[in-house]
């Protein structure tokens, strides 16, 4: 086009403007569309900002956001997801609270930011204040919310709002919804719910069968999570590496070796998927657990895949398992020498160190934790009493419900709680 000798305008401008890779091409058109006087158009600007904001740049965004007099839906939901995608979550909420109208997309917006980082309780608190306003969710706000109640754990706030999703005339129960329901369910401990909607739910595509293939591996029910992988064949459905990493969870739940190496090499030779770091991960695992040390770590070996911290953390707590100190310590002087020990690696090399009486070298892993700002992550719990969710990290007191007598109370919850052994 300007090769031709013609100028673009702003439609042109902001049309192009998705289509940038780099943030260094989306700063040319910028200086471009200032040269030519456009970058104060109002969809020319609405894309800068998108654009700054897919590439992270929240400063640049932000300083397009402020310029403009009054932002669009979009550039507003840009702004949010920048912030959200970043992990500054309190910069978010600050624009969230002072926009005078909200639609349900900023609100998605924002629970989307908190479920993604690891504050599943605020997002549920977000969806409770959506409600009392006038705003309806829609389908991606349930699937949003569904998803951080199950990482909260708490089925009643699941049912509730599984009996939201009943009562409402927007959001219905098809297969994106029903995925949601199946994985909260499942992760929340109850089964039986998830079996019931899995059954509910017509059209069944094959993200539904692998929630409920990965439900029944979650809950130790191999045989069941087989069985499934045997229905969706007949039902003429094509297995994804999703299916695979459920069927190879469930054969580690359950120690079935044999099967889970035949599920492992029918991957590639039989449906063309090529392994991830998932599927390596679960094998090690599998492996590692039934005692084959060895062999899981020749597979390590000779993965394909930059092996990732998980993987040498469970090879690592096989040697401790089953007393392999001397691979173990092939291992731990392995991640030493690289740099790769993370908390709970540097914890299991301590261990095994300590197992084969190198308390020198234990001496050494503890110093090398303390030098390097390394601290074993305290363990945190939610609890959910009278629909409201609260959340205990190890060893902090500054909760109200650490006081003696609410301490009786909660001891009393969590008592009247269903043990689960695995």
């Amino acid at each position: 086009m300007l090769s031709e000798g013609l100028l673009p305008t702003a439609h042109t401008l902001s049309a192009s403007l998705p289509a940038c890779r780099g943030l260094a091409l989306g700063r040319a058109l910028h200086a471009y569309a200032f040269k030519l006087a456009l970058s104060g158009d109002s969809y020319v600007a609405t894309a800068l900002l998108s654009m700054y904001a897919r590439a992270g740049d929240s400063a640049a965004a932000r300083a397009l956001f402020d310029e403009m007099p009054d932002p669009h839906v979009v550039s507003v939901t840009a702004m949010l997801t920048c912030y959200a995608n970043m992990g500054a979550l309190d910069d978010a909420r600050r624009l969230f609270d002072g926009l005078p109208r909200k639609d349900f997309i900023c609100w998605n917006a924002m629970i989307d930011g908190y479920t993604q980082h690891g504050k599943p309780n605020e997002a549920l608190q977000l969806f409770r204040r959506m409600l009392r306003s006038s705003v309806e969710p829609d389908e991606v706000t349930v699937v949003l919310v569904l998803s951080a109640v199950a990482q909260l754990g708490t089925v009643e706030s699941g049912k509730w709002l599984h009996s939201y999703v009943k009562n409402s005339r927007r959001v219905q129960l098809n297969v994106r919804v029903g995925t949601a329901l199946i994985d909260m369910y499942c992760k929340c401990g109850s089964l039986e719910d998830a079996v019931a909607v899995f059954h509910s739910i017509g059209d069944k595509d094959i993200v539904v069968w692998n929630a409920m293939i990965n439900g029944y591996a979650m809950h130790g029910d191999s045989r069941k999570a087989l069985e499934m992988f045997v229905q969706l064949r007949e039902q003429g459905l094509w297995p994804t590496d999703i299916t695979f990493i459920g069927l190879l969870n469930a054969c580690n739940h359950s120690g079935l070796v044999e099967e889970g190496r035949r599920f492992f090499q029918s991957m590639g030779h039989e449906y063309g998927i090529d392994p991830k770091i998932e599927h390596f991960g679960c094998m090690v695992d599998l492996l590692g657990r039934a005692g084959l040390i060895e062999e899981a770590f020749h597979l390590v070996q000779n993965m394909t895949i930059t092996p990732d911290a998980v993987m040498w953390v469970s090879l690592l707590a096989a040697c401790r398992l089953h007393k392999n100190m001397a691979l173990g310590q092939r291992i731990a002087d392995f991640l030493v020498a690289k740099g790769l020990a993370n908390s709970g690696m540097y914890i299991l090399l301590s261990n095994i160190y300590a197992a084969v009486g190198k308390w020198e070298e234990v001496a050494r892993v503890r110093s090398m934790m303390k030098a390097s700002g390394i601290q074993k992550e305290p363990g945190c719990s939610a609890i959910e009493i009278d629909r409201k969710v609260y959340e205990f990290i190890a060893g902090d007191m500054s909760h109200p419900w650490t006081r003696p007598r609410r301490r009786r109370h909660l001891r009393s919850t969590a008592r009247s709680l269903p043990l689960h052994l695995d």
